[in-house]
């Protein structure tokens, strides 16, 4: 597999050779999360995600491809062989052994190169990316001792000195390999460490005495029960593919738990927790529904999701139901 395909399925949290229903699952989750509709009110988060958008239709487009024409992406060497076989007259049994594997010898040198310039070309040539500055033009290393590690806050001095130097430079974001770390007014606004390879500075944590956090909690309280996110954009904190997003005054307000890996948890009014109805129907209110589902796949603008299935809400009541996934305790006519 390709380095090139390998990154198309980092793209969307897979392991390469994943199938293609794997990689159709995670695109359809991906575009709900990250549909610049999805961010009404946030103009700067619009913008983000279509940039988002653009990159997984591409990674969806290329590995659909792949997987549909799998011969246009993994070369297979019998078909290589029997090419070079059919172009190489049988004059005699040892010559021609010598001229297959000379031609084989040849067409895997080619191959290299050119795999190497593709990958140059990706890592170092594509187009909008700015040339790496010189030595002289980053910042010099403060004089102090760095702190522990990087944080919100922290100065492009200091995560020069901590990182080292970046592996490219986009408008205000330092790259280090597939990782991320985006500047405001000289200072960290914002990281993406997808790479796993940044050094972060632990962030204070509040205790968590449920376990778990609901909408409304703290940016604390989701460290208490989370840890340390994958990647801070603005108000949208990932964990994986999940993202957790915040409101103005530092409260949960949505989420998506695409990765099934973050511990969030909504509980009814105690009155329906205790005798919840059997099923919901158009016009329930989301206490209801909530007393019938429980917890949300994810929490979008208007409309809860469960796995496949979405219930879409005005004013706090139901007013549409789609049981995409045949998951919902609904009313049958």
């Amino acid at each position: 597999m390709s380095v090139e395909i390998d990154r198309y399925y980092e793209v969307f949290g897979l392991k390469s050779g994943a199938s293609l229903e794997e990689v159709k699952h995670v695109y359809h989750e991906l575009v709900r999360v990250w549909h610049p509709d999805m961010f009404p009110d946030d103009p700067g988060m619009q913008a983000m995600a279509a940039e988002r958008l653009k990159i997984i239709n591409e990674a969806y487009a290329k590995l659909q491809a792949c997987l549909t024409h799998r011969q246009a992406c993994v070369p297979r060497y019998g078909q290589i062989l029997a090419k070079i076989t059919s172009a190489v007259a049988p004059r005699s049994r040892d010559s021609t052994q010598r001229k297959l594997r000379r031609h084989l010898i040849l067409w895997l040198a080619g191959a290299g190169v050119l795999v190497l310039l593709g990958l140059f070309f990706f890592l170092y040539a594509r187009p909008g990316k700015e040339p790496l500055p010189p030595k002289a033009q980053l910042p010099a290393p403060p004089t102090r001792p760095p702190a522990a590690g990087i944080t919100l806050g922290s100065t492009k001095e200091e995560v020069w000195a901590i990182q080292g130097r970046p592996t490219s430079i986009h408008g205000n974001t330092w790259m280090y390999d597939l990782s991320a770390i985006t500047f405001t007014d000289g200072r960290v606004s914002g990281y993406d460490n997808s790479g796993g390879n940044l050094l972060l500075k632990p962030i204070p944590t509040a205790n968590s005495e449920s376990g778990f956090f609901t909408l409304g909690s703290t940016p604390e309280e989701v460290l208490a029960v989370q840890g340390l996110p994958t990647a801070i954009e603005g108000d949208t904190w990932r964990y994986g593919l999940s993202t957790i997003i915040f409101d103005h005054q530092r409260r949960v307000i949505r989420y998506s738990n695409l990765s099934r890996n973050l511990r969030v948890r909504l509980l009814p009014p105690p009155a329906l927790a205790s005798s919840p109805p059997p099923f919901f129907d158009i016009g329930s209110t989301q206490e209801e529904v909530l007393a019938v589902q429980g917890t949300p796949t994810s929490i979008l603008p208007h409309a809860w999701a469960y796995g496949d299935s979405r219930v879409n809400f005005y004013r706090g009541r139901v007013i549409s139901i789609q049981n995409t996934g045949k998951n919902l305790r609904i009313k049958t006519p």
